[in-house]
């Protein structure tokens, strides 16, 4: 905990295409910990927090600068906010608003939920030795990226409570 990943000891190289996701330069190995409380921050302060570091303060400061946004969507609802983005993105900027669920630019409407099982690593009894590396692997992603979940799962609330920001309800404020 707290080390560098890049410097690991094992000898280890996981970044030799530097494109990779797992190589963002931004935060070096913490796009797997808690990477959007980290961008939220900003390189200044996410950046250079230490890996599995971020804590109840970092998830603070984050859920202050969402709460000033106009507009927070949670992905799952993005198919019912075209009213509420319109709102925020003002007069000058059209996103076709026409009465129809789609709208004139034919927005997606349909929705995908999270798959809340399978997001809490409930697959079902391991069958295989894929099955467990699969189980290990989603239980350390989601020990890694505690405060990220906590965080998506404050914006959901605030979403369903009608308070992601002024826009939450379609209409100009």
């Amino acid at each position: 905990e707290g080390d560098d990943v890049l410097q690991d000891s094992s000898g280890w190289y996981y970044c030799n295409a530097v494109h990779a996701p797992i190589c963002q330069p931004f935060f070096k190995a913490g796009y797997f910990n808690n990477y959007y409380i980290r961008t939220i921050l900003g390189t200044d302060e996410g950046a250079p927090i230490p890996w599995m570091r971020v804590d109840e303060t970092h998830f603070e400061k984050a859920k202050k600068i969402l709460e000033a946004f106009d507009l927070v969507i949670p992905i799952d609802y993005l198919a019912d906010a075209l009213g509420s983005l319109q709102c925020a993105l003002g007069p000058r900027y059209d996103v076709g608003l026409d009465g129809s669920p789609e709208g004139r630019y034919h927005w997606p409407t349909g929705r995908k939920p999270a798959d809340v099982k399978r997001a809490d690593c409930k697959f079902g009894k391991p069958q295989s030795h894929h099955d467990y590396e699969r189980l290990e692997l989603c239980e350390l992603f989601n020990k890694h990226n505690y405060w990220d979940i906590q965080l998506y799962e404050w914006v959901l609330k605030r979403w369903r409570d009608w308070r992601a920001g002024r826009c939450r309800g379609g209409g100009y404020a």
